[in-house]
């Protein structure tokens, strides 16, 4: 893993949040993420209305 690559680049990070907390609802016998992809997308429609204002500046909901 590249820390160098987590930090530059935002797929990256999700890529690498995303193996680590599938690994995390593994071991407490859950499915994968509901929002992170293992491609390092964020699925924002699955947020909620002040998470999603965060991540895109607006709030789709309001």
């Amino acid at each position: 893993m590249d820390l160098g690559a987590i930090v530059t680049d935002r797929r990256e990070a999700v890529v690498a949040a995303y193996a680590l907390v599938a690994d995390l609802l593994a071991d407490m016998g859950a499915h994968q993420p509901y929002v992170l992809t293992p491609d390092g997308d964020i699925q924002i429609a699955r947020l909620n209305a002040d998470y999603r204002q965060q991540l895109t500046g607006w709030d789709a909901g309001r």
